[in-house]
């Protein structure tokens, strides 16, 4: 695999590995009012020795925050321009959002998807979760990448990491990846990409 191959399996890859350890959310600073006047500046101004109402309008209430997406909703691929319509890929379940010809794990949970031209190829990126051991979804991996006509590029089968490279013909690969989870010990985390090339301009 060259370079540029390697370069963009680390960045489709990379991503939804990590959206799996969760945001938090940072509170902004907008809620300060740099031009608030003291309420104490025209007290020696009242000459009945009553104390002065502060005039300063109150702080308009910050503007709620935008939603977080909802876990395992589908998002723009990293790099995809703000705002660019993402067209779904070819092998895109449209049933279940999942890949036709690399199906999800049984029973996983899922955390993340994002979905969008990336580099040349469109991509789909699922991030689950299980709590299955791993020599049981090795298992399943094992069987359906046979199933689906697959060629294995490269494997590694390990009790805390496994993983495929996968490669369909000339425009299409793949690639899955399995890893214990280090916080939780109990739960397997998995990752799957799914690459086309995209069409180039004809000349």
């Amino acid at each position: 695999m060259n370079r540029k191959a390697k370069s963009l399996w680390l960045l489709v890859v990379a991503a939804p590995l990590a959206g799996l350890g969760g945001c938090a959310h940072r509170p902004a600073y907008s809620e300060m009012d740099a031009n608030r006047t003291s309420r104490n500046q025209n007290q020696n101004q009242n000459n009945e020795g009553q104390a002065s109402a502060s005039t300063t309008p109150a702080p308009a209430p910050p503007a709620p925050a935008e939603p977080a997406p909802a876990p395992g909703a589908a998002q723009p691929a990293p790099g995809t321009p703000p705002g660019q319509a993402v067209k779904k890929p070819s092998f895109m379940d449209q049933a279940t959002g999942g890949i036709k010809d690399l199906p999800a794990y049984p029973g996983a949970h899922r955390v993340n998807v994002q979905i969008g031209p990336v580099q040349g190829v469109n991509m789909i990126s699922l991030a689950l979760k299980s709590t299955d051991p791993m020599d049981k979804i090795t298992a399943f991996y094992e069987r359906v990448i046979k199933e689906n006509k697959w060629t294995v590029v490269d494997k590694l089968i390990d009790p805390e990491f496994s993983e495929w490279t996968l490669k369909k013909g000339e425009d299409n690969s793949a690639k899955v990846q399995v890893k214990k989870d280090q916080q939780r010990t109990t739960e397997m985390n998995i990752v799957m990409v799914r690459v086309e090339k995209l069409e180039g301009p004809s000349k």
